[in-house]
């Protein structure tokens, strides 16, 4: 059985990898447009499938946190206010400093997001048919859209949220069979992403409630490993937006892997480095901050002097350095201490 409220190191570990997968497709993808060459391996590409990884973690993390709330109503703002002083601040933080840069100079930012109701959305969390005004935000969208209905059995017991989970796959699924996607914003509310949040859920479930030994763990282990390589190898070789629902099979391997390795640690047989365990929980400040670090130093190539130039890939390391350096200290000196005041302002639950 797994106590709730514990913490694994492992989901830490994943998370600093995953956040790390989305700083290496960004430097892909700015190295491409500034540089003009292929410096970073192409398999850099698809680090935004470290997004489906962050999604299945956090569906585990909300049910492993959260999970014994089920049924207990006056539970319910406790557990809105830690969401939301969990990702609000430092994205306030961070809009406001991405709207400085687009009313001072605005240079390469897209024309919708000077709107009103994009601005007053990308601050809410809210759903758009366009890009929030940091663009990595997007993810938030989905994010919030999971807190809300995890709502749904804090509220109304388990048994509304199996419900509920059950016709939210099936709405997915038939989405999915269709032969065009449905417009916004139903084509948000049925989006595969969604499914992986449950999968996270399910994950969680099963390692509280059954007990797995280290052989059946690892054998886990092995075939979500196997399942999370198929997964990338079909999504690499899709063509089509419809296509890429084979995310889905990563994330389902994704899943058989958080099963194993919360098993293999719980039983002393699995634990991850130091530097990864710190790298996750600095990942949140990774993921909103490294784009203004790469997209800002690349813009700047072609403005070096001749000499650093001369080693582009050198260049290149650096700031991969620098985004993942300066992200644990936003983390260290920002958003720790911001979430932690919050927290202090929350209101009391009448039941705990």
């Amino acid at each position: 059985m797994t106590k709730p409220g514990s913490r694994f190191e492992v989901l830490q570990a994943y998370r600093g990898l995953a956040a790390g997968a989305l700083v290496f497709d960004h430097l892909y993808g700015q190295s491409q447009a500034h540089m003009g060459a292929d410096l970073v391996p192409g398999v850099c590409r698809f680090g935004h499938l470290g997004v489906d990884f962050f999604f299945v973690l956090s569906g585990f993390i909300i049910q492993h946190v959260h999970g014994a709330d089920a049924g207990r109503p006056e539970r319910g703002g406790d557990y809105l206010w830690r969401r939301v002083t969990r990702i609000w601040p430092l994205l306030a933080l961070l809009t406001t400093l991405k709207l400085v840069y687009m009313l001072a100079w605005g240079a390469g930012v897209r024309g919708e997001k000077f709107e009103l109701g994009a601005i007053v959305a990308s601050y809410l969390c809210l759903p758009q048919p366009g890009w929030p005004v940091l663009d990595v935000a997007w993810t938030l969208q989905h994010e919030a859209l999971f807190y809300v209905l995890f709502l749904v059995p804090i509220l109304l017991g388990r048994g509304a949220w199996r419900a509920l989970w059950l016709v939210w796959l099936v709405l997915i699924g038939v989405a999915l069979a269709r032969a065009s996607p449905p417009s916004f914003p139903v084509s948000f509310l049925v989006s595969p992403l969604n499914a992986e949040f449950l999968f996270g859920v399910a994950a969680c479930v099963v390692c509280q409630r059954l007990s797995l030994d280290v052989r059946r763990a690892s054998a886990l282990l092995a075939l979500g490993l196997a399942a999370s390589v198929l997964g990338f190898w079909l999504y690499t070789n899709a063509r089509t937006s419809e296509e890429k629902s084979v995310r889905l099979v990563l994330a389902c391997g994704l899943t058989l892997v958080l099963v194993g390795s919360v098993v293999l640690e719980r039983a002393g047989r699995l634990r991850p480095p130091r530097v990864l365990r710190e790298l996750g929980d600095a990942s949140y400040s990774l993921y909103l901050w490294h784009g203004f670090v790469v997209g800002g130093a690349l813009a700047f190539w072609a403005r070096l002097p001749a000499a650093f130039r001369e080693w582009p890939r050198v260049f290149l390391v650096g700031v991969a350095l620098v985004a993942f350096a300066t992200s644990i200290a936003l983390y260290r000196l920002v958003e720790k201490p911001a979430m932690e005041r919050f927290r202090r302002l929350r209101p009391r639950a009448s039941g705990a």
